[in-house]
């Protein structure tokens, strides 16, 4: 068993071109990460090249006491994932480099310059045993625990999709009233009578901002013509007409309403905003409203024969029509919608 006072440790500030001449030298060596993870830190890379890259401290061992004007070996206890990612950044620069797109190539001169002028702190362990090396990593990578959703979506101000479902949460008492599940993402029917995740809030907040029917939350910045808060209103409005179609403390309750399908939601987002690109902030609103205003005469309850037409299942226990989360089935209900949006505004 080590004894603490043999330990030295230091904390140095090392170049990225400096740290991936070490691998290359073999100077440094590391555990082969999952590339998949690889590729999701690269992919953070590029996503935050204009702002701020946060890169974790290594924490790497040196059997020896030693330096970087040694040839000693330097063991990766921490972040291999990060030192791989690093290394395959030039190979990335030469890609974009290569390419046609303007766009390419000036991610590419901005990746290069992060690694020319980016630095990496590092955690420098002294005369570490090989078994206590193994025993850190094992603990490294099993023991840490994952932040929840929640704290993401509150947290992490990067993405603009965060911001906006953070205000239209805390601005909606009805939505509140109906419930969003914060640590899960999804909610279970029947058991569950929450409305939504906040993982599928997020899913219908993505579909008004890009104004297409989206399976996967783009990261990061996105474009649009719309200011933040505009959103929030336009979010919010929706909402607003949602409850009117089934009160907030029933709505999520698959017992009396097909409303608390997220399919179905996912199909009346995508429905309410579809097609309204070039529209003005108020043209957009206006829209929503005349759209959402003709669905009252649909029957949501989920006795209703129609719904079980759709790509759908009985539940075993309940007899209910569980609609099938697909975007096929998506699209076909949005279909669906706007055909009786048609005969609503006809009756009205």
């Amino acid at each position: 068993m080590q004894i603490h006072k043999q330990i030295k440790q230091n904390m140095i500030v090392l170049n990225i071109k400096d740290l991936i001449q070490l691998v290359e030298t073999k100077q440094l060596q590391y555990r082969e990460p999952n590339q998949y993870r690889v590729r999701l830190f690269k992919k953070y890379i590029e996503n935050n090249i204009e702002g701020n890259i946060y890169i974790p401290p290594l924490i790497v061992n040196s059997s020896t006491s030693s330096s970087l004007l040694d040839d000693t070996v330097l063991t990766v206890i921490d972040g291999s994932v990060r030192v791989k990612a690093l290394c395959q950044l030039r190979q990335l620069v030469k890609e974009k480099l290569s390419s046609e797109e303007v766009e390419e190539i000036w991610l590419g001169e901005k990746i290069r310059d992060f690694i020319d002028k980016g630095c990496v702190s590092v955690q420098w362990f002294e005369g570490l045993s090989t078994d206590t090396v193994n025993q850190l990593y094992i603990d490294f990578n099993t023991k840490g625990k994952k932040v929840a959703l929640s704290k993401l979506i509150s947290y992490d101000s990067r993405s603009e999709i965060n911001r906006i479902t953070n205000d239209v949460l805390e601005q909606n008492e009805n939505l509140q009233r109906a419930g969003v599940e914060m640590e899960k993402r999804a909610v279970i029917k029947p058991v569950n009578e929450n409305l939504l995740s906040l993982s599928q809030l997020r899913k219908l907040i993505a579909v008004f901002i890009k104004e297409d029917l989206l399976i996967k939350i783009p990261k990061g910045q996105i474009e649009s013509s719309l200011t933040k808060d505009e959103h929030v209103q336009l979010v919010t409005r929706w909402f607003d007409f949602l409850f009117k179609l089934e009160d907030p403390h029933t709505i999520g309750m698959y017992n009396k309403t097909i409303l608390s399908s997220f399919p179905l939601l996912h199909a009346l987002a995508y429905f309410a905003i579809k097609d309204t690109s070039h529209m003005t902030f108020s043209e957009k609103m206006k829209e929503l409203e005349t759209r959402m205003m003709a669905l009252s005469m649909i029957d949501f309850s989920t006795t209703n024969p129609i719904w079980s037409t759709f790509n759908s299942r009985k539940s075993v226990k309940d007899d209910f029509t569980i609609l099938e989360n697909s975007q096929k089935n998506i699209l076909n209900l949005a279909t669906w919608l706007e055909t009786q949006s048609r005969k609503g505004v006809n009756f009205m």
